[in-house]
């Protein structure tokens, strides 16, 4: 049997396309149901915003185009490109996958999860088997290991994450902060600040009702500059198109930290003389740095994920060999019987005879499997799938 994969991702389609071949749960049944007609019962489904990718193992002469067809036949999409990897390059970019080396979002965790669960749905609608739970538990546990050593995920690069960790160690427990907006970073940034007293400003309650609880106190837009001497951090992270911190305004004698979120920035620059200010350009130079970073570490990821390869490859080519000579003894035992019921119709044996010809017969023929055996646990992997072949044909043809 061989490995197969096809799929759609971000890199070749937009979000509007990529929605048109998302996998529901009822898709997923019913296209793993449909591979179950053209003889595929190993199927595994990953669906998520950024791909739709079906991993499935078939036998060796199954035309690799066919999943293609497959998979475009079933969302009515004749002309839309998808990519197709078969056996080693299928293997790899699982692995790939499972370790966030081919996410939007280079090393992100979330997508071990989904991998996780696209398994674990296919295990329980027993669309998997002994191939295919080897490779995924095998996988699995391997993008988990990487995830530990080399904590590529701990590399941030979301901007409003990076804005906290510039200024997390100038904050006490005590300090209180002033969050202006109701966007995502100002959402964001009260989740992260959260163990701190806070003065949400916006122009209307409304707009920031929801995010209120007991350490949190509403400011109107036009108070914003009464409150800055009672806080130690501003994070700014409203739509103005202009400044709504003037250096000119602003009154106040104790260190202040200012977080600029804004693009156009909220924070007149003027203010970096006497204060510190993070901007937005900061950011952007720490979050490329750390996007650096991430490649870094995925280049190290990719050379694992090849040494895994051939140790994935070894275990299913044996797999596949210990199969085959479980046929092949079932063959020769089925042999021998009929050898012995044979002779034994033609001579006269006693009972004890008869009992030493039975075993000598099959004592023979298992002694046949001596060569082969040693054969298929020498050489390399393509030695080793070269004589499988040739053995499977003649088991084929020893049956017809």
């Amino acid at each position: 049997m061989k490995f197969l994969m096809a799929g759609i991702n971000h890199e070749i389609l937009n979000l509007d396309e990529r929605k048109d071949f998302y996998f529901r749960e009822s898709d997923k049944y019913a296209f793993s149901t449909l591979l179950l007609d053209e003889m595929i019962d190993q199927t595994v489904i990953l669906s998520t915003c950024n791909r739709s990718e079906v991993y499935v193992f078939v036998d060796d002469d199954f035309a690799d185009i066919g999943l293609k067809y497959i998979f475009l036949k079933y969302f009515h999409k004749a002309d839309t490109p998808v990519y197709i990897k078969s056996g080693a390059d299928a293997i790899l970019y699982l692995l790939q996958v499972s370790c966030g080396l081919k996410s939007m979002v280079i090393g992100e965790d979330q997508i071990l999860h989904q991998l996780k669960e696209a398994y674990q749905w296919s295990l329980q609608q027993h669309f998997t088997g002994k191939e295919m739970n080897f490779l995924f538990h095998q996988i699995l546990g391997f993008a988990k290991k990487m995830k530990r050593d080399y904590a590529i995920s701990q590399h941030p690069l979301s901007l409003s994450y990076i804005g906290y960790q510039h200024i997390v160690n100038d904050l006490l427990p005590t300090d209180k902060v002033m969050i202006c907006g109701s966007g995502e970073m100002a959402s964001l940034m009260m989740e992260y600040l959260s163990q701190h007293e806070m003065y949400i400003v916006n122009r209307t309650f409304t707009n920031v009702k929801k995010y209120m609880n007991e350490k949190r106190q509403y400011v109107p837009f036009e108070d914003r500059y009464q409150f800055l001497n009672q806080v130690r951090l501003v994070v700014s992270a409203t739509g103005s198109p202009h400044e709504i911190f003037k250096d000119e305004k602003v009154f106040v004698t104790h260190d202040l930290i200012f977080l600029d979120l804004a693009m156009p920035r909220d924070v007149d620059i003027l203010l970096a003389k006497r204060f510190k200010v993070i901007d937005m350009d900061t950011l952007q130079s720490s979050s490329n740095s750390e996007l650096e970073k991430r490649k870094e570490i995925a280049l190290q990821i990719d050379k694992e994920c090849q040494l895994f390869l051939n140790e994935l490859q070894d275990g299913l080519q044996k797999m596949k060999s210990d199969s085959l000579i479980q046929r092949m003894q079932e063959r020769y035992i089925d042999i021998s019987e009929e050898t012995y019921s044979l002779l034994n119709r033609k001579l006269e044996l006693s009972a004890k005879e008869q009992y030493i010809l039975k075993k000598i017969l099959k004592t023979s023929f298992l002694r046949l499997l001596k060569d082969p055996v040693r054969l298929l646990k020498e050489g390399d992997v393509k030695q080793q799938e070269q004589y499988i072949q040739l053995l499977e044909k003649m088991i084929s043809g020893e049956k017809s």
